[in-house]
């Protein structure tokens, strides 16, 4: 190699280690430990059809609760927006003498995951809609048992907490599963040191245990399990000291609730079944639309809620792996390739969950440019006004102007959702998503509050 040429190799590896080195160094957020997190991020204006920014956009990073915007677009495109959630009462048999039914109550599930939510008092009532139903059939005691026939008739389906969720959740109230049968919203209080719970749970069993390392609360409870550990000192004494935890298993106590329900109104049970199989239509129940429902989940986050309506997306309901690959095609059909991504759950709980900032991108720009355009919108949270959005950009100029979904769990931040002008008219879609990070998530937070005004204020 001549010496000329040497000089001009050396030169061009010194450029590249340079731009390279540049590259590394060079920060999006400013946060502590930036080079150590994976953070992807995607800005597109929807008017000029281009990419206003992006930084590894393609990369299939944890979601957390955004991957409920996913499956909220899913629903609303699968789901007859005058759907409603239809929970039947049967007795099977027949009348015997002097007000007494010969035969079974029967609670054909529906899934709903709104049944006595304290979300929906507008259809709350269920206990007292059966009681009046049997008031006025004139059935003063039932020969009989409460018996649960679940939506497919079947178990071929599991319920309840994912094995994909970490077993640390599955005690926790946001971490309360989808049966086919739900109940108030399927967490209850206890109050550990009387015993006192806000509804009854058959067959449960607690310990408070006071380790001395227990910051505050902690939970141990397997999934199903009617054994649960409370950690934590002052829950051994306090009497004012409450927890919220999972209910193992919804059912349960709904029927429990009913007959004291049945007795408070002197109408007796047997409680044991009556072996007849012929139905009779007592009453149905019906939740509200499928809209409220898709609304609630997206402003509260709940993740029972998003993983209800995804048991949906089948043609057998309840069977998780068929739901997803319905949902995959669904966006396969509409150009999309969900190939590279893998989603296991419609809540986000999951933390095997990978999706790219530039695919969820582009479902949200699919959604706002179809006939489903705002029903979709109403769904979002909003900056400084609502739901998990209420306190992000509230002293901004983007108050009002952000409708996001957002998601959290441990190390991981995300937004996803849209930028809208003053009257409401969606002209960017966003995506943000952080994972591994090592400051504060406060600190985070205004990192990206600093980071949108700055790639927005051109249309702020």
């Amino acid at each position: 190699m001549s010496v000329k040429n040497f000089i001009s190799t050396f030169t061009i590896i010194i450029a590249f280690s340079l731009y390279a080195m540049s590259t590394d160094a060079k920060e999006i957020l400013g946060i502590k430990g930036e080079k150590h997190s994976s953070i992807g991020i995607y800005i597109k204006d929807l008017q000029a059809d281009t990419v206003v920014f992006e930084s590894e956009a393609d990369k299939c990073l944890i979601p957390a609760s955004i991957t409920k915007s996913y499956t909220s677009a899913t629903a609303m495109s699968l789901i007859d927006s005058d759907f409603r959630f239809e929970t039947k009462v049967y007795l099977t048999g027949a009348a015997g003498a002097q007000g007494e039914w010969n035969g079974d109550l029967i609670i054909k599930a529906s899934g709903d995951p709104t049944l006595e939510s304290e979300y929906f008092k507008k259809t709350a009532g269920f206990l007292k809609e059966i009681v009046i139903a049997l008031q006025d059939k004139g059935v003063r005691k039932i020969n009989g048992d409460i018996i649960l026939a679940r939506v497919d008739e079947m178990h071929d389906y599991p319920e309840g907490p994912l094995s994909t969720w970490p077993i640390g959740d599955v005690c926790w109230s946001y971490a309360a599963g989808a049966f086919d049968f739900n109940w108030c919203d399927n967490y209850f209080g206890i109050f550990p040191a009387t015993g006192k719970t806000s509804s009854p749970v058959p067959g449960l069993k607690y310990t408070v245990w006071k380790n001395p390392w227990t910051k505050g609360l902690d939970m141990i409870r397997g999934v199903y399990s009617d054994s649960l550990i409370i950690m934590g000192k002052q829950y051994a004494t306090d009497p004012k000291a409450r927890v919220n935890t999972s209910m193992p298993y919804p059912f349960n106590t709904f029927r429990e609730m009913l007959v004291n329900r049945l007795q408070a109104n002197d109408i007796k049970i047997t409680l044991y079944p009556s072996g007849k199989t012929e139905r009779t239509l007592l009453l149905t129940h019906k939740s509200v639309l499928i809209d409220e429902i898709l609304r609630s989940l997206m402003v509260r986050s709940d993740n029972m809620f998003a993983e209800s309506v995804l048991r949906m997306f089948g043609e057998h309901y309840g069977d998780r792996n068929e739901a997803l690959d319905t949902q995959s095609k669904l966006w396969s059909s509409r150009g999309l390739q969900p190939e590279f991504n893998r989603i296991y759950d419609g809540s986000g709980l999951s933390r095997i969950n990978n999706i790219s900032p530039r695919y969820l991108g582009q479902v949200l720009e699919w959604m706002v440019k179809s006939e489903y355009r705002e029903r979709y919108l109403g769904l979002f949270p909003v900056s400084g006004v609502s739901g998990t959005m209420k306190s992000f950009m509230a002293d901004t100029p983007l108050k009002g102007r952000l409708a996001f979904k957002t998601g959290s769990v441990n190390s991981v931040q995300s937004y996803a959702g849209y930028v809208t002008d003053i009257k409401g008219n969606p002209t960017h879609v966003v995506v943000i998503m952080v994972n591994n990070f090592y400051c504060s998530r406060n600190e985070l937070r205004l990192a990206l509050k600093k980071l949108l005004l700055n790639k927005l204020e051109p249309w702020i």
